[in-house]
């Protein structure tokens, strides 16, 4: 038998937990805690029948497995002590941290961090889409807005809105919701409440907001909770603490605003759960104000960690000088998207000329102007290492777009309102220089995922080049598929580089430190290579962005921020670096969310003119998603069909394309991404004049084991991929020829295969007996990149048999006679010997000569008599 429960003092949430859960092992029973708030009585005493709740005791012997839900606390769950034994599996479904006295015992979990545990349960639900009853969906539903707060939390993530948007497709009746979520303070509750905002202090302290009150009771009385968030919203402070003396115990209740502030890690002393904003305690043996005077004190000796300008601020910055023309300055700010520039005289900041300024005076025909004429003098600045509220302020305060970061003069970056206001407003796990490997609620140390999957002279390598970076007063990353791969747990073996500097400088410094090495530098790309000691080449470029003229085009490179190399890449995926510098090893820098859409399955462009500026991205995704088995994010799917629909492949290099083609046969499951190409439209546009033959290419890419031994003599992998998507009709190989800039081994390779296939598919499958050497003369030409595609082509048994007997012994057969030979027995050297030996050759394979001996004999009666 299997058993569903969930805690003491059982909440909607994990009512909603246990129905959910029902859902999911329909066989199971539920097993009622106990006791549970006010208003989930009310709620059970109505519904207890139609969600089919009863509240008895059952064998432990018959227990096989509980389903445990909303909380991992042992200390919680005393109604399951008979049914713990050795022999019982658990399961845990919880959005709260797990609590390490239950893990030894579990057998599965699923604990993830979001506002309610019945999130997690409708995502499996509709994952297996099962029905859910409107009184089910509207339990539910009360889970998610009780322990959400109305999804008003900060605890709330998009995961419980989806789950909410689900449920109502079943029928959630809010009236339900409102009646049992709102229900009226009784006279007692009403006059805790009082005593509460009555006592209540408030103080600031070093920016953060503080409210602590407390109140006494005889009885017990539920509903702290309700008074919490009344009081977070009267008084909207960073941080409320709240004690209450009830029933001998004092409980003290924690509210945060922000996300920085986790209170279940501050107040641990004082043995509170919950989570990070919301946290509650129960004290036995102390007096209300002591315990709110311990709370305070704990509260006020921790502190946020103020984040600087410095840490924000782009760089290095686009400007002009004094003398710049002001159509010098517009070309600089169309070019780039900004609204204004910072006017330097030497390395000093002198003036900002704005867009709305250089439009004017273009407008009066003054674009050969000096910029110094026309630039606001005297400009708003600030000191990198001021906070980022102060930076903020005197935006707002100024009415000004950007701030220049300037320390004794000097011009050092740039910070924009919108970058702040970016920095406050979007999701955490999206904020710049923040580590986003997650999982249940706590970092992960990338630095061991860099331990785990790269050799030991590769981890040598990063840890030179991050404590060389750091010295120059440079950062360092290891960026793109690298990281990507790493996340997924792959191993990696080719280390590239990206500097946020100058990776010439870096190269040569490194050259000082590791003498011997081979050091290969590009002035002009601003990137540079070594040669390890193994051979193996490493490549460091500069962080660098591209401009590119017209679709299809080239891009035009320059050098830039971090941030902008990785908006230059194809994929979100794609999009994250892994910083190396000595002090920061191990951190994640994700501005795109790469992240979240590794862990979703999602390809996704950075932006709408992806496709556009490079068509072969086209390619790039099919092929990541075959590779991944991820799916196309729907507006990238939607740029995806459009960009193929305007031929925008046809305006591609070839020469790029066959790189892509290339990367493609590199791949595991190669069916799988032709059947992208064929899905998406651009089958024929890299192949052309291919049919897409579905079961043939299935069975061509899935060779047998037998005749995979055969695979190995292919010199040129690629080409035996490209020789099956011609095969059905091999003559249309020659457009494929025309289009691709094809090396001439490449060339010759298809023209052989082309010819080969064809005269072998006359021959072999004759009804007339056919003698071995014709068979060999036939095939002897056939590139191994052929052979499959030849063997699948043939229908008939006798023909496969022939082909066979070719491939295990007609083409090794060899004479034992040599040109040594030869002449011992008078013969001159000449075009003769080749004729003697091919005969030789063709009477061998047939068996009319075996010996050496017959050999002999055959040329003295033929050529010497």
């Amino acid at each position: 038998m299997d058993l569903i429960t969930t805690h003491h003092n059982m909440d909607f949430d994990g009512l909603a937990s246990m129905v959910a859960a029902n859902l999911l092992y329909p066989k199971a029973n539920l097993l009622l805690p106990g006791k549970a708030l006010p208003a989930v009585e009310e709620f059970l005493a109505l519904y207890k029948d139609r969600l089919k709740i009863q509240q008895k005791l059952y064998n432990p012997r018959e227990i096989k497995r509980l389903i445990l839900v909303d909380s991992s606390e042992l200390t919680r769950f005393s109604h399951l002590k008979p049914y713990l034994t050795e022999e019982v599996e658990i399961i845990l479904y919880d959005h709260h941290p797990l609590a390490p006295d239950l893990k030894p015992y579990l057998t599965e979990k699923v604990v993830k961090p979001c506002g309610a545990t019945v999130t997690l349960l409708i995502q499996r639900l509709k994952e297996l889409d099962l029905k859910i009853s409107s009184v089910e969906a509207t339990v539910m539903a009360l889970g998610i807005y009780q322990d959400t707060g109305g999804l008003l939390y900060p605890s709330t993530t998009k995961e419980d809105i989806a789950a909410l948007l689900y449920l109502f497709n079943f029928g959630v009746n809010l009236e339900v919701v409102q009646r049992f979520l709102k229900r009226p303070l009784s006279r007692e509750q009403e006059l805790l409440l009082k005593e509460l905002i009555k006592n209540a202090v408030t103080e600031e302290k070093e920016g953060l907001s503080y409210l602590a009150t407390w109140a006494k009771t005889d009885d017990y009385l539920p509903g702290l909770s309700y008074m919490a968030s009344y009081l977070m919203e009267l008084h909207q402070p960073d941080i409320l603490v709240m004690a209450v003396e009830m029933d001998k115990s004092v409980h003290l209740v924690g509210r945060s605003s922000k996300e920085e502030i986790d209170l279940r890690s501050i107040l641990y002393g004082l043995r509170v759960k919950g989570h990070p904003q919301a946290v509650s305690g129960v004290q036995k043996g102390k007096k209300v104000k002591e315990v709110l005077d311990l709370a305070l004190k704990l509260l006020r000796n921790f502190k946020i960690p103020a984040k600087t300008v410095k840490e924000v601020m782009s760089w290095p910055v686009k400007f002009v000088t004094t003398e710049s023309t002001i159509e010098e300055a517009r070309k600089i700010m169309v070019r780039y998207g900004h609204s204004g520039l910072p006017v330097l005289d030497g390395d000093k900041l002198v003036g900002i000329i704005s867009r709305r300024d250089v439009d004017k005076v273009i407008h009066h025909n003054l674009g050969h102007a000096p910029v110094k004429a026309y630039m606001s003098k005297n400009p708003i600045t600030i000191n990198p290492e001021a906070s980022i509220e102060e930076a903020l302020s005197l935006l707002i305060k100024h009415d000004i777009g950007r701030l220049p970061v300037v320390k004794e003069g000097r011009l050092l970056g740039i910070v924009s309102r919108t970058d702040l206001l970016k920095l406050f407003h979007q999701p955490e796990e999206l904020k710049p220089h923040k580590t986003l490997y997650r999982e249940g609620g706590f970092a992960l140390n990338l630095k061991k995922l860099l331990e785990e999957n790269i050799p030991p002279e590769g981890l040598e390598l990063i840890n030179t080049v991050g404590k060389t970076a750091s010295l120059l007063g440079m950062r360092a990353f290891l960026v793109g598929g690298i990281v990507r791969d790493l996340l997924l747990g792959q191993k990696q073996k080719d280390l590239d580089f990206v500097v946020e500097g100058d990776a010439l400088l870096l190269v040569k410094e490194l050259g000082k430190n590791l003498p011997t090495l081979k050091l290969i530098s590009h002035e002009r790309f601003k990137t540079a290579s070594i040669i390890l000691k193994n051979g193996q080449k490493v490549d460091f470029a500069t962080s660098r962005v591209e401009f590119y003229q017209y679709p299809a085009a080239l891009p035009e490179v320059e050098a830039s921020t971090i941030k902008e190399d990785l908006y230059r890449r194809d994929f979100t995926i794609n999009s994250m670096a892994l910083e190396i510098t000595f002090g920061h090893i191990g951190e994640l820098y994700d501005p795109f969310g790469g992240f979240a859409d590794l862990q979703e399955g999602i390809i996704r462009v950075l932006h709408n003119l992806s496709f556009i500026e490079d068509p072969t991205r086209i390619l790039r995704a099919l092929r990541f998603l075959g590779r991944f088995n991820f799916k196309l994010e729907d507006n990238t799917e939607s740029l995806l069909l459009d960009a193929v629909s305007s031929g925008l492949l046809e305006l591609t290099s070839p020469g790029r394309i066959l790189q892509e083609i290339k990367l493609f046969f590199a791949e595991k499951d190669i069916f799988k991404i032709l059947k992208l190409l064929n899905h998406y439209g651009v089958y024929t546009e890299v192949f052309p004049k291919a049919h897409y033959e579905e079961e043939f290419l299935s069975r061509y890419f899935t060779f047998s084991f037998e005749f995979s031994r055969y695979l190995k003599e292919i010199k040129i992998p690629w080409l035996f991929g490209v020789i099956g998507i011609y095969a059905k009709n091999l003559t249309e190989i020659s457009k494929f020829r025309k289009k691709y800039p094809l090396t001439r081994e490449e060339e010759e390779t298809l023209i052989k295969v082309t010819k080969g296939i064809g005269e072998a598919l006359k021959l072999l499958p004759s009804p007339r007996d056919i003698k071995g050497h014709e068979i060999y003369e036939t095939l002897k030409n056939l590139p191994p990149e052929g052979f499959w595609a030849l063997y699948l082509l043939l229908d008939r048994y006798r023909a496969k048999v022939r082909f066979r007997q070719y491939l295990e012994e007609l083409r090794f057969i060899k004479p034992k006679i040599t040109g040594e030979d030869l002449k011992a027995l008078g013969l001159k050297p000449g075009p003769l010997f080749r004729e003697i030996l091919n005969k030789i050759k063709a009477l061998k394979i047939d068996g009319v000569l075996k010996e050496q001996k017959d050999e002999i004999l055959y040329v003295r009666q033929n050529y010497l008599s």
